[in-house]
């Protein structure tokens, strides 16, 4: 009877959901001497394909700066990624519609979690991973999973209501826990992204 007790609160530990406030183990995305981080990118939205680099400039604790540009030198989109809204300061004509900017700003706001940014989360675990929720309002969550025997951030997605609108995944150099690739497609139009870290 005792070790049945004990294996029903060891299950009960490992199923518990917690709500904290510190930071999901999010990994960032940009060095931390320089505060950049540089990306090959491949990207398709719609019937449209680019490829180029990504630029990513941290700009303070809760703001990040966003460049696009493809492989022939122009720019393709400039934003500023806030963790309540985005502000864009350049769009290439095919991109500056307001669907997909949105997206843009959900997509990579998500992959560089500064949209859950000080936001409480609930954690639960499992012997196979640990799932991050965090709850952004508006019927909106983003669930970051952690691989429990590495400890590494493996994958996630963007929900709207009962709906998943983006899955991504993270890949990171192998024995270390930084970041190397990136993939992330949305759910409801054609639209998929591929980044490898520079």
């Amino acid at each position: 009877m005792r070790s049945f007790r004990l294996i029903n609160c060891m299950i009960t530990l490992f199923m518990t959901s917690v709500v904290v406030s510190a930071q999901a183990p999010i990994p960032d995305l940009y060095n931390s001497r320089d505060s950049l981080g540089l990306y090959n990118m491949n990207l398709g939205i719609n019937s449209y394909h680019f490829s180029g680099l990504l630029l990513l400039k941290k700009l303070n604790d809760s703001t990040i700066r966003m460049v696009m540009s493809s492989e022939m030198g122009p720019k393709l989109l400039d934003m500023v990624l806030y963790p309540t809204g985005y502000k864009v300061l350049y769009a290439f004509p095919e991109l500056n519609n307001k669907r997909i900017l949105r997206t843009c700003y959900e997509v990579f706001g998500t992959l560089s979690g500064i949209i859950t940014r000080k936001r409480p989360f609930i954690v639960e675990n499992t012997p196979e991973a640990s799932y991050y929720t965090y709850d952004l309002r508006k019927r909106r969550k983003v669930l970051y999973i952690v691989d429990s025997l590495s400890h590494k951030l493996i994958s996630g997605r963007f929900e709207k209501g009962k709906t998943v609108k983006l899955i991504f995944y993270y890949l990171s150099a192998p024995g270390t826990i930084q970041i190397s690739s990136m993939k992330l497609e949305h759910r409801h139009f054609s639209m998929n992204i591929s980044l490898s870290k520079i």
